[in-house]
């Protein structure tokens, strides 16, 4: 099982960060996602948050951070223990990409479930975000 953090970033009216994948990455080139990661080592999944952060979108102020419930995902073979996060910006936030992604947009949960979204974005918006 693979130990992963999932970062939902909210802005101050409700939309959400979405993340375009670069075309070159393994797993769901050029779909919509979120701020992910494996936790490492003996990483904390606080720990793991903190580094994604910085590593995807070169690090940011936060009005509020929150833990959601973990799951568990399962795609074919692979089983993802998530742990998610809740993490709230100013609206006139700005991002600086690394090469993990090629774009991104300030969306509504809807409007990103609209789209071509890699899988287990659309499980955790489902399960954790929609109600």
């Amino acid at each position: 099982m693979i130990k992963t953090v999932s970062v939902v970033v909210e802005n101050e009216v409700g939309k959400i960060l979405a993340l375009k994948r670069s075309a070159h990455k393994k797993w769901y080139p050029g779909r919509w996602d979120i701020i992910s990661g494996k936790i490492v080592d003996n990483e904390s999944p606080s720990e793991c948050f903190f580094r994604e952060i910085k590593e995807e979108i070169g690090g940011t102020e936060f009005i509020s951070v929150s833990e959601k419930e973990p799951y568990v995902y399962q795609e074919g073979r692979h089983i993802w223990h998530v742990y998610p996060f809740l993490a709230v910006v100013k609206n006139n936030t700005t991002f600086v990409l690394n090469k993990e992604h090629s774009e991104y947009q300030w969306v509504t949960v809807q409007e990103l479930l609209q789209r071509e979204c890699a899988s287990p974005l659309t499980y955790e918006l489902n399960k954790i975000y929609v109600q």
